[in-house]
Formats: C-alpha cells, structure tokens, sequence
C-alpha cells in the first residue's frame, strides 16, 4: 500500500486499553511479502523559487522517486518442513530450482 501526502491513523489496543494517533506528511510504504524479499523505496522533491511576499507561480517544483524489490528463494517454510520431516535436502533445492 502506497501513500502520499497528509494522513492520520487512529488504533486502538484493546489488550491494554491504549489508543494511538498518527499524523504524517510525505510519502509511506506498507508491504506484505513472504521471506526473502528486499524493498527499498527512494524519493526526493525539489523545488526552485525565489522568495517573495507576492503571489507568484515562476517557481519550479519536481518530484522523483524509484521502488526496488529483490525476491530471493524461499529459504524456510515448506522447503524446511519437508527436510525436518526426512525429505533429502538437495532434492528438495532440485525441486524449487526446476519451478
């Protein structure tokens, strides 16, 4: 899930009767992956203007940003419940390699 701008979160915890409250301005990332993954999101804004009490709309704003994301084998999982169940570990390697 993917964000950008002015947000507030509101929970409550009701283990501990706590309530929580966020507010955040930019940009935010929530995912949900499976093991092995790297994600790596970056962002920049620039903005070039001249100070001014005047309204004025010569200045230049520019946003940029990239999101990578590596997805590994699987390293635990089914793959370790079948070599702690007797399965031979290589076949097992043989096996996801061939998918």
């Amino acid at each position: 899930m993917y964000g950008d701008g002015i947000g507030l979160d509101v929970g409550v915890d009701p283990e501990h009767f706590m309530a929580s409250f966020t507010l955040r301005y930019g940009k935010t990332l929530t995912a949900v992956t499976r093991d092995n993954v790297e994600i790596e999101m970056a962002g920049k804004a620039d903005m070039d203007g001249v100070p001014s009490t005047e309204k004025k709309s010569d200045g230049k704003v520019a946003t940029d940003g990239n999101l990578r994301i590596k997805i590994g084998r699987q390293i635990n999982g089914y793959a370790v419940d079948l070599v702690e169940a007797g399965a031979d570990a290589q076949k097992v390697v043989e096996a996801l390699s061939d998918k």
